[in-house]
């Protein structure tokens, strides 16, 4: 069980050790930066498109980022990585 949740854990120690300023801090990082999908699934959803329902039927990698952002509004963080749906 500790295999299992040590990628998430180091994760979330890496995100607070950036978060140490009080101003506003945006990072973007791997979906896998999150450890293996299995377990980064509960936090962040499945890996693939947000538009998708579903992956695809033929596995394949999905170059998708995870913005990580505090002391800043959703509005902003939106404008600053726009979702390109036509890019991928």
């Amino acid at each position: 069980m500790l295999k299992r949740y040590l990628p998430l854990a180091l994760s979330a120690l890496f995100i607070a050790a950036c978060a140490v300023n009080r101003d506003q801090q945006m990072m973007v990082l791997s979906y896998q930066a999150f450890g293996p999908q299995v377990t980064a699934t509960e936090v962040l959803g499945n890996e693939w498109w947000q538009w998708q329902a579903h992956g695809d039927s033929r596995p394949r990698d999905y170059d998708v980022k995870v913005v990580v952002y505090r002391g800043i509004s959703l509005i902003d963080v939106k404008a600053a990585y726009p979702v390109i749906e036509e890019k991928h």
